[in-house]
């Protein structure tokens, strides 16, 4: 997963409901002037920072009672004069403004904040306030920051770790009656997923494959590395249903249990068609480190941490990836293996244009495992913790498409290669 990409490009926020309620909803746009309250303003933003700044409002039928604004702190003149560096700002997003009608609004605004933050892959929230504003930020959880030029300063630099400073709002909105619903939680982790898979096309095997360079053995290698993991899903689902004390998390699990019988015998067809020893890749074979580390990650949600709900980290980023992908990867696909000699492509290519189809659509898998989510991760830790696994397995299933092309490297030619 490629760190720190361009803060805030994600889809349109228009009327997201916060709550169960329904009464708050996020929006995009802070209006000035309308919401009385101040809790933190700094002091005039750059062009640059206006550029990259993204606003956000919280409003109750036609009246807003909360709005912020945000911006990349790495491109902050403020931040700069201040002595601060791009690198050290690069896990940070900026927060320019924060307003809200009540303390419980000023903290369901702050966490809403602190969520666009998260899915630009910020670490930190940082705010740059007048000596007025210190008591106020302090109380949202900010702490002063060493400042390297003091004689040039253009206010006071605070920052906050994300990850304390999402709890505490979260807790206060909860107290307040405005706990942040599951459903809205579950949008963070949809955009954070949609958002990753977006860079999918520029992973070393899907360059390879689109542009005609795919080789055979690559392919093979590839293949075999998803075997590896693959015939593990069954019985991984299967610990989850042991593990799962709720009635209603246990038949969910039966039925993902079922989905997945079998599947690993796409992936032997399609090793057999090209004529590679399966018998190895079944019983012999050793998995790339990427691959390892993608099986550690479930292997420690399933028996060390016995969570069903964690579990399935791993397989929304695997299908989500099926669900991404489209006829045009298909086509290639087949092209390459037709120049590698062999008549029938498609049986070389079942494991992938079945799991398309299974995997996608409204009705398919990864849809299905959202919607489970949306009811069993209902609180900021256990966010957190989700997407925390999430990242892991985002990240090794990146790794992994790269070391199919990358480890055999010396095996990949322009041109393809012949059977």
């Amino acid at each position: 997963m490629q760190a720190r990409t361009d803060a805030y490009a994600y889809g349109p926020l228009r009327d997201v409901r916060i709550t169960d309620c329904g009464s708050f909803c996020l929006s995009d746009g802070s209006p000035t002037g309308q919401v009385p309250e101040t809790f933190l303003r700094g002091p005039a933003p750059s062009a640059r920072e206006v550029a990259t700044a993204q606003g956000l409002s919280v409003h109750s039928r036609d009246a807003i009672v909360a709005s912020a604004t945000l911006a990349r702190a790495s491109d902050s003149g403020l931040l700069r004069q201040l002595g601060f560096t791009r690198h050290e700002l690069g896990a940070s997003s900026l927060l320019l403004e924060l307003r809200g009608e009540s303390d419980a609004m000023g903290a369901l605004m702050l966490y809403c904040a602190g969520q666009r933050a998260r899915l630009a892959d910020s670490q930190c929230l940082v705010c740059v306030v007048g000596a007025d504003g210190v008591v106020s930020a302090r109380e949202l959880g900010f702490e002063l920051m060493p400042v390297r030029r003091p004689d040039r300063a253009p206010g006071i630099a605070m920052c906050a770790r994300l990850d304390v400073l999402m709890q505490r709002a979260y807790v206060a909105s909860r107290n307040a009656g405005h706990a942040p619903s599951g459903s809205f939680m579950l949008r963070e982790v949809r955009e954070m997923v949609e958002s990753w898979l977006r860079t999918y096309p520029r992973w070393a095997f899907f360059e390879a494959v689109h542009a005609g360079a795919l080789a055979r053995a690559q392919y093979v290698y590839a293949l075999s590395n998803l075997h590896q993991y693959g015939r593990y899903t069954t019985r991984l689902v299967a610990r989850a249903v042991a593990h799962a004390h709720d009635l209603g998390v246990r038949n969910t699990f039966l039925d993902f249990l079922k989905q997945e019988i079998n599947h690993e015998l796409w992936l032997e067809s399609d090793l057999a068609y090209l004529g590679e020893d399966v018998g190895f890749v079944t019983g012999q074979m050793v998995p790339c480190v990427a691959t390892q580390e993608f099986m550690a990650i479930q292997e420690s949600m399933s028996a060390f941490y016995q969570d069903p709900v964690l579990l399935l980290a791993s397989p929304l980023a695997a299908e989500g990836l099926g669900a991404h992908l489209d006829q045009r990867f298909v086509s290639s696909l087949l092209g390459c293996v037709s120049r590698w000699g062999f008549s029938e492509p498609e049986r070389a290519c079942r494991c992938y244009i079945e799991h398309i189809d299974t995997d996608g659509g409204q009705d398919g898998h990864w849809e299905a495992k959202l919607q489970f989510l949306a009811s069993h991760v209902r609180d900021e830790q256990r966010l957190q913790r989700f997407l925390n696994t999430c990242r892991c397995s985002m990240r090794s299933l990146q790794r992994m498409y790269g070391a199919f092309v990358d480890d055999l490297a010396i095996w990949g030619t322009p041109q393809g290669e012949q059977a």
